[in-house]
């Protein structure tokens, strides 16, 4: 067996694997590691107001193959300033897609080529715009298990890239309450609160349904439709558990959302905030007049430095390292529930390249702040010590000198940044290797 045929079995695995785990859902997620161009693809479906199915692809390219500027963190005004998408590069982008659906047999049930723009997802509402997507497209298909192969090529550089999936369509017409398949994604803010445009509301999907230190936190949608008209409840009742690898139940709530000609949308947000790192499964049962649907999906969590629960004080003062004013005094007088958002809508800011999976001047930022923990600290923690926050705040120095002054046997170390023309004096005062800022100067 060649390498390629064994990648591309090994996808396949990974996708019937991603099927199982997710229990009664049709969402898959997978890389394709063939090719240059790296994708995600997403496949979920829908109930319509006949009963049938609408099947929505929702596909990415990955970040990790794409150029990306490095983030800059610091403040405006400072040689930090919150970048923008400057020259133009990422919305000149052009990709082309192709997509074919197959059932079990080989037969054709849908074939569709389609020019896809950076700056203009496709679908019938715009997404974020960015490199790569996310993009989506719309199919009717007929229930049961379908095989896609989806083709990506970038038009300037002739890059590919190649997913092949297996996609199971729920048959929504069987049952009297019919709940589509989760959509995982996030909820994103603008600057001022202003909600983002994205392919539902201010939805921004997440094709492989994972997420990090540089992503908001997880959002889940899903739709609800029954046959029974004459029913006279005006409301569904929700039930929504999280749980862990473990099978342990993270979260439990119930409530009701609105029932109008016969549907309704779930949506819900879960408090991930203090969850480790894992895999989680998201299971949803919306019941009306004594009939019930169910559907569950599951999430990654990957390893995360921050917890906005535990490290609220941390995350408060490191961030007033890099923030102008007018964002200190925001920080000041935001409340502990809502630093989350302030931070979300801080790194947004700040995205050189948004829309994409990530946000290099936020990358760049938490890894100043694990190497400021983990080298800085002693007495009081590493963020939080002189040359933490200067470390922080400016990153790793262009040049370090050790001396010791005439007459004291303290040591002094110097940082020197020949990019910004400065130089960072400190001084081990107590011989405990506490050192703090003497002084600075331009040098």
């Amino acid at each position: 067996m060649s390498g390629d045929t064994a990648r591309r079995g090994m996808l396949l695995a990974v996708a019937a694997g991603w099927l199982a785990a997710g229990g009664a859902t049709a969402s898959l997620s997978s890389l394709h590691v063939s090719g240059s161009l790296m994708m995600v693809v997403d496949g979920v479906s829908f109930p319509t107001p006949e009963g049938a199915a609408e099947t929505v692809l929702f596909l990415e390219a990955s970040a990790d193959s794409l150029e990306g500027d490095r983030g800059n963190v610091g403040p405006a005004g400072d040689a930090g300033t919150a970048p923008g998408t400057e020259g133009g590069a990422s919305s000149a982008r052009r990709f082309r897609v192709t997509v074919v659906l197959r059932d079990l047999e080989g037969n054709l049930l849908a074939r569709r080529e389609q020019e896809l723009s950076a700056a203009e997802p496709v679908g019938e509402t715009a997404g974020e715009e960015g490199v790569g997507g996310p993009w989506f497209l719309r199919f009717r298909l007929p229930p049961g298990r379908a095989q896609g192969e989806v083709r990506l090529e970038e038009g300037a550089t002739g890059r590919t890239g190649r997913v092949v999936f297996d996609l199971d369509v729920p048959s929504f017409g069987s049952s009297p309450v019919a709940l589509s398949d989760l959509v995982f994604g996030s909820c994103r803010e603008a600057e001022g609160g202003t909600a983002v445009r994205g392919w539902k509301g201010n939805l921004l999907p997440r094709p492989d349904h994972r997420y990090d230190e540089q992503t908001p936190a997880p959002c889940v949608y899903a739709l609800v439709t029954d046959t029974a008209s004459v029913v006279p409840a005006s409301t569904y009742r929700v039930r929504v558990q999280v749980q862990d690898s473990t099978g342990r139940v993270r979260e439990k709530k119930r409530w009701s959302i609105p029932r109008e000609s016969g549907r309704g949308e779930v949506w819900f947000r879960p408090r991930v905030d203090g969850y480790p790192p894992g895999r989680y499964r998201v299971e949803v049962q919306v019941s009306v007049d004594g009939k019930e649907a169910r559907r569950s999906g599951v999430f990654t969590l990957a390893g995360t430095p921050l917890s906005f629960a535990r490290d609220a004080d941390m995350i408060e003062t490191v961030l007033a390292y890099v923030a102008t004013n007018a964002e200190r005094i925001e920080l000041e007088r935001a409340p502990k529930e809502s630093l989350r958002a302030v931070f979300d809508r801080f790194w947004a800011r700040r995205d050189p390249t948004p829309g994409t999976r990530r946000n290099e001047a936020l990358a760049e930022f938490l890894k100043r702040v694990d190497y400021a923990r983990r080298h800085f600290g002693g007495a009081e923690p590493g963020w939080r010590s002189d040359m933490g926050r200067i470390y922080i705040r400016f990153g790793p120095p262009d040049r370090v000198e050790e001396r010791r002054a005439w007459g004291s046997p303290r040591p002094i170390v110097v940082w020197h940044y020949a990019s910004r023309n400065a130089t960072f004096v400190f001084r081990d005062r107590g011989g405990f290797g506490r050192y703090r800022l003497e002084g600075t100067r331009r040098d």
